[in-house]
């Protein structure tokens, strides 16, 4: 109609609302592949596909990675023929089996 004012701050694709102009741009960025305006830069992680909204976010993203090394699987499977695929810490007699 005319008079209304557009909302800057929605998202023309899908909806989303932002509240925020860079909240949007990295909405437009990251769900539809929409490349953001030269002023804006958004950081990726150097280990998987993640964008960040910031540096700080991404640095904070980074702990994630060194924390999953930290507490990577060193069960050896060979007792029992089974696989990661089989291991469930919810089922109590296969957890009881490997490690009580």
């Amino acid at each position: 109609m005319h008079g209304e004012k557009v909302d800057a701050r929605i998202c023309e694709y899908c909806g989303y609302f932002a509240s925020k102009r860079n909240l949007l741009l990295y909405h437009l960025y990251t769900k539809h592949s929409i490349e953001p305006p030269a002023t804006y830069s958004f950081p990726h992680c150097d280990r998987c596909d993640y964008v960040a909204l910031s540096i700080s976010l991404l640095q904070k993203h980074k702990l994630a990675h060194d924390t999953a090394k930290e507490l990577s699987c060193n069960v050896s499977l060979d007792q029992g023929g089974l696989d990661h695929a089989s291991l469930s810490l919810s089922n109590p007699f296969i957890f009881d089996s490997i490690f009580g």
